[in-house]
């Protein structure tokens, strides 16, 4: 190779090196911005609250431009963000708070006058600069109860998924109680000696008879229809406690894999119509980068050309 084609070919890795540097750059720019200004209300830190153990749940939110230093109120939602109507489904258990620019937190008290049974609710809050509040559009926020068996973990299923809004009970089924794997129980949906005074199946693990893992703290309870079908919704076992289990939906993929971890208060934003949070966002730029890189690297080939 001659000297020239050696410069050229440094002058073509320099200027391609600096196609793709500015791509890059300028799609983290966009990520970054979508990830700052999306509205949203944030997934809570922790997915099931304990009343008796938990004392509050913090939330925190982005609201929309047009909102900055309002007051706003942190509320529990009886649907989630995606929800057409909606409601608040405990007036007496909400936060005030002030947003600093267009940020804002609060926690709400986990008093046991507010929440005298199991739950499974959606935070959001509200302003007199939205037309309407922002609710989260990820999975349901879990009020649980203290049990009075401190080595066992209840399981509730609301009458109201048995029943779906009718007169009748519309879901019949014996559903297989698994934790981690390991068969622990069934139950069955139309037995009423499976149920409380309210109508409530309720199903236990830990109890004496059942293999040790499915007393295990921590370990993944899945559901199972007759016909191998997993639930959408999955749980942990968390000894001590009573819990809601009140989607019956099959899964449609894999398993929503229980409680978020911890510290994960970044996901979840959902803005005033129940959109998307920043992922969408985060997807484009990263379409943007796919695309642009090779598009710069052939204008700069076609440029280090005409050098020579």
């Amino acid at each position: 190779m001659s000297s020239i084609q050696t410069r050229r070919s440094i002058q073509l890795r320099k200027l391609t090196g600096l196609a793709i540097g500015i791509s890059i750059a300028l799609s983290l720019s966009a990520v970054a911005f979508a990830q700052e200004k999306q509205p949203g209300i944030a997934a809570p830190q922790q997915r099931l609250y304990v009343v008796g153990r938990d004392t509050e749940i913090p939330l925190s939110a982005i609201l929309p431009p047009g909102c900055e230093g309002a007051a706003v109120t942190f509320a529990l939602y009886a649907r989630g963000g995606a929800a057409t109507a909606n409601t608040v489904a405990y007036p007496a258990a909400t936060a005030s708070s002030v947003a600093s620019g267009t940020t804002v937190a609060g926690a709400i008290p986990l008093a046991s006058a507010s929440f005298p049974v199991t739950d499974s609710v959606w935070p959001g809050v509200a302003a007199d600069c939205m037309e309407r509040p922002l609710v989260s559009t990820g999975p349901s926020l879990l009020i649980g109860q203290k049990s009075a068996d401190a080595g066992t973990s209840t399981f509730v299923i609301p009458r109201s998924s048995l029943f779906m809004g009718r007169d009748e009970q519309q879901v019949h089924a014996v559903l297989k109680v698994t934790a981690g794997g390991t068969s622990c129980a069934v139950v069955d949906l139309d037995d009423p000696t499976a149920k409380d005074a309210a109508g409530n199946a309720v199903f236990v693990l830990g109890s004496a008879g059942q293999p040790a893992a499915c007393g295990q703290a921590g370990a993944l309870v899945q559901l199972y229809y007759p016909n191998g079908d997993a639930l959408f919704e999955t749980r942990n076992v968390d000894p001590g406690t009573v819990q809601p289990f009140a989607n019956l939906a099959p899964a449609a993929g894999p398993s929503s894999g229980g409680p978020l971890p911890p510290a994960t208060g970044d996901v979840a934003l959902a803005g005033p119509s129940g959109e998307d949070g920043p992922g969408g966002w985060v997807f484009g730029a990263s379409l943007f980068a796919a695309s642009v890189v090779p598009l710069l690297a052939i204008a700069y080939r076609r440029i280090a050309s005409k050098l020579g």
